[in-house]
């Protein structure tokens, strides 16, 4: 009977140091692991307040998004796509202050966001969530607007594009567009809850303009005419008519 139960106790034990491996990281998904958290505990919660946030300095103001978001970008160049692939919160943000917000579509957020290390990754749960969701890979640094990252990533600084007409369209910033030397003020529009879906959209000179560029080829753009869906559109469908301008990349 001794025996048995001192089989039965080993059992046991190599039991939980097998459940133990299986919950702890490797160096691999460590290493996965945004660079600005990865020595975060293991699977410890934590929240907005945590004195682990502030005892360290390695946790920088930083923003976090869905891993979802940036593979659909990176693959279709459609942010209305990449936004809706990463579920209900497009961003998660931790100030100089450490501070974790939690943004839901670039229309709304809420704070006191917590953070968890898991085999998955970073994931994220807002106050009033009752899931975790994630993970969660670096956007960039807090310091800088999501609108100029992603700016970048979908049309890139000092990019130069001649459409059907040999005009010029050069995006000196995110909030500047030059096309044959007259400068337009652009806004690219993160939050889709009232502008059009079937392209990534630039609101023009802060008003009720809006231009949709949809990937033409592999680095082209097919640039339409639009405006906020709660406005009197000229033509609800206007994906369907063909586009206003067809922009391919200058030739160096």
């Amino acid at each position: 009977m001794a025996r048995y139960w001192g089989f039965m106790a080993a059992l046991v034990l190599c039991l939980v140091s097998l459940l133990c491996q299986a919950e702890s990281p490797t160096e691999v998904d460590r290493a996965a692991l945004p660079v600005s958290v990865r020595n975060l505990p293991f699977s410890q919660v934590i929240c907005e307040g945590d004195p682990i946030l502030a005892q360290d300095s390695q946790y920088k103001a930083m923003r976090y998004v869905p891993k979802k978001i940036l593979d659909e970008l990176s693959k279709t160049r459609l942010w209305p796509d990449a936004r809706y692939k990463g579920g209900g919160v497009s961003e998660m943000d931790m100030n100089q202050k450490k501070e974790i917000f939690t943004i839901y579509g670039y229309h709304e957020e809420e704070g006191f966001g917590c953070i968890k290390l898991t085999a998955e990754g970073l994931m994220v749960k807002a106050k009033t969530m009752e899931e975790w969701v994630g993970p969660f890979v670096e956007l960039g640094s807090f310091s800088d607007s999501s609108e100029n990252i992603y700016f970048k990533k979908i049309f890139g600084l000092n990019a130069c594009y001649i459409d059907q007409d040999h005009q010029h369209w050069v995006f000196e910033s995110e909030k500047k567009l030059v096309i044959n030397g007259k400068l337009y003020r652009i806004q690219l529009m993160l939050d889709t809850m009232e502008s059009p879906t079937y392209g990534t959209v630039l609101r023009i000179n802060d008003g009720e303009v809006l231009w949709v560029f949809k990937p033409q080829g592999q680095h082209g753009w097919a640039v339409y005419r639009d405006t906020w869906l709660t406005s009197d559109r000229p033509d609800p469908d206007s994906e369907h008519l063909p586009p206003w301008r067809v922009l391919q990349p200058c030739q160096n």
